[in-house]
This record gives C-alpha cells, sequence and structure tokens, in this order.
C-alpha cells in the first residue's frame, strides 16, 4: 500500500515531499537526510533567494542534514496553507505576520528581513515620473491609488488608512496593469523594488524618487504547529548565526546595495499604521532590527 501511495503521489509531486519532519516519527538519523520544501517553482527560489539562503545558513548549524527546495508547484496561497496546516509537501512559509498566521502555524519569532519588508518604495508609470513629486503626508495619497495583490495583507493595511487600492489577479499582471495606467503607483518593499524593476525593465515603469512609505510589517518563518523539530533546529540556527554576525553578513550581502539605492535620506518618509500586526513582537531584542528611519 505503501509503495501504490508513493506511484500516486508522484502524479503531482515528488515522491521524497510526503516525508514528515514533524514529530509524528520522533525517531530520527543523522544519516537521513530531511527535505524542506516551501511552496511555488525555480522561479520563487530565485525571487525569495535571500530567504532561501538564511532557512539554509540556519540548518546548516543542526546536526541533522536538510534539503530546501520548492515543491514544485505554483498555486495559490490559501492552497499552500492548507498545505502547511497538513505538513504535508509544504513544510515552511516567510510572509509578513498576522495574529491569524500565529494561530494557525508556529512562527519562528526572528524578523527574517529585520524590519525592512515595511520600507516600501513605489513603482510609478515611466510617464509620470513624478506623480509622487509633492506627496507629502499620508492624507495626500489617498488622492492616488495603488496596485496591490488582492491575497496580500499589504491591501489590509493600505485600505486600513484610507489609501485606494486596486487589486491584480497575479504578482506579473500587477506590472502590467500599472503600465496601462490602471493604477498611479505599486509599493514595493525595499527589499524587492529593484529586481522587480528589472525583471519588467521592458515595460514603461520607474522608480519613484521622492518618496517612501513605511508601516510596520515583519516576515517570520512558519512551520506546522506540531513540527517543533524544524522549528527548533530554524530557531537554534537563527540565533548562533545572529551570535556570530553570519545573519548580518548575509542580510547585507543581499541588502546593502538596494537600502544605499534607495536613499532614504533624500525621501520623505510617509508613516502609516498597521493594524494586522501582533501584540508580541521581539521589540526587546535591537540587534533583530534595523533602524533605518533614524540613519
Amino acid at each position: 500500500m505503501k509503495y501504490l501511495i508513493c506511484v500516486f503521489l508522484t502524479l503531482t509531486m515528488p515522491c521524497w515531499a510526503v516525508v514528515s519532519t514533524s514529530e509524528e516519527n520522533p525517531q530520527r538519523s543523522y544519516l537521513d537526510t530531511y527535505p524542506v520544501l516551501f511552496p511555488g517553482d525555480n522561479r520563487a527560489k530565485i525571487r525569495s533567494a535571500y530567504q532561501v539562503a538564511l532557512l539554509e545558513l540556519a540548518l546548516s548549524y543542526s546536526k541533522y542534514n536538510f534539503d530546501v527546495k520548492p515543491n514544485g508547484r505554483d498555486i495559490h496561497r490559501a492552497r499552500n496553507h492548507m498545505l502547511l496546516e497538513e505538513n504535508q509537501f509544504v513544510h515552511i512559509l516567510w510572509t509578513a505576520t498576522t495574529p491569524e498566521l500565529e494561530e494557525n502555524f508556529f512562527p519562528v519569532k526572528i524578523p527574517v528581513l529585520r524590519g525592512l519588508l515595511g520600507f516600501r518604495i513605489p513603482l510609478v508609470h515611466a510617464d509620470t515620473p513624478d506623480i509622487l513629486k509633492f506627496v507629502s503626508t499620508p492624507e495626500d495619497l489617498k488622492q492616488l491609488v495603488a496596485g496591490q495583490l488582492v491575497i496580500w495583507s499589504d491591501t489590509k493595511i493600505l485600505r486600513s488608512n484610507d489609501i485606494p487600492v486596486t487589486n491584480g489577479s497575479n504578482f506579473g499582471a500587477l506590472f502590467h496593469m500599472l503600465s496601462i495606467k490602471r493604477f498611479d503607483y505599486f509599493p514595493r518593499s525595499i527589499a524587492e523594488v529593484y529586481n522587480d524593476w528589472s525583471m519588467f525593465r521592458a515595460l514603461p515603469i520607474a522608480i519613484d524618487k521622492h518618496i517612501a512609505i513605511y508601516y510596520p510589517n515583519v516576515m517570520y518563518f512558519f512551520v506546522n504547529k506540531q513540527n517543533t523539530f524544524l522549528h527548533k533546529e530554524i530557531l537554534d540556527g537563527l540565533e548562533k548565526a545572529i551570535q556570530n554576525g553570519s545573519f548580518e553578513k548575509l542580510f547585507h550581502l543581499y541588502h546593502a546595495q538596494n537600502i544605499e539605492k534607495a536613499n532614504l535620506r533624500n525621501r520623505r518618509i510617509l508613516t502609516l499604521k498597521n493594524p494586522l500586526l501582533p501584540d508580541q513582537l521581539p521589540t526587546h531584542r535591537p540587534e533583530l532590527w534595523l533602524d533605518l528611519i533614524n540613519q
């Protein structure tokens, strides 16, 4: 029966994807390799290269062997959440935290992007590169329309601040919508905006030079609630990487150049509220955060 199940599952997923890293099977061997699957295909691995590298860094300190790889399927976020709840085909997610996510999954409470996720640089249409030149307050943003993906928490955050939002059906569609002026600007994290612009540079899209939008936003790694094994190995590894400086070194390798390009000193920073933030954040540990506002 085990082999029949495995053959059936290979129609949709690799056979090794059924291996569990939860506490359901506590007998482990240092000789085995445990798959750690995240959603998406190789494109997702490229787009999330830093997160994958950080996860691999954390797990490199473990006595166990792990193989971090995409599960090969680009499916809807709700489906990925369901698979993570089952701890099958998805063993880990990284996303902006919310109270609902922390209730449903087991967060590794180390900010993956050190708070950088909350700093947003807008993409604008190349014909209107100065559309945000005279925007000085969040109130001014209410006169313009932002673009966001409907399933992203950013949509709820912007709308909770009474900022108009037009939603796209998928990530790539948003860039094409901006290129035909379906909305005025597309806020992207400093960690994302320059790579995004490069990927879609054939479209008439430009990077705004005038403002940055900031709202507190924290990305965590999330695992299945019962997967205390994987949670512990990631958390312990991240703590070791923080202590020996390799976390910060990796972060700067991927993000220092983008932070410099963002030139926040010469931008007006518009601060918004984030009603989706959980009450308990590791704000008592300053070593986990960047301070870009007071730099």
